[in-house]
């Protein structure tokens, strides 16, 4: 008579596995969860970068239209001054030939 019976046995009788076959299912069985989540955590953080990648593009596009506004605005601004000052060379220029006659 054996005092310390077989596991694979008792596991046999029981219908439950033996430590073997526990081990083996449960590093399998975490193997597959860390497959799963990892890939979960992948997709979240694509989908967040992929976000946060098209609010930064949105930014610089508007941050662009903001200069080529800034940049007609002083364009204008500057053809006005010239059509001025032009207009002013003219009033002296003909204040000028009226006072040589």
């Amino acid at each position: 008579m054996k005092l310390i019976p077989d596991s694979n046995n008792i596991a046999r009788i029981t219908g439950i596995p033996g430590v073997k076959k526990t081990t083996e299912y449960l590093f399998i069985g975490t193997g597959l969860t860390l497959v799963v989540l990892g890939s979960v955590c992948y997709f979240i953080t694509a989908i967040k970068s992929h976000g946060r990648i098209k609010e930064q593009n949105d930014v610089f596009a508007n941050k662009q239209k903001e200069i080529e506004i800034a940049s007609l605005c002083k364009m204008q601004k500057n053809e006005q001054l010239h059509i001025h000052r032009m207009q002013e060379e003219r009033k002296r220029m003909s204040t000028v030939q009226t006072d040589r006659i």
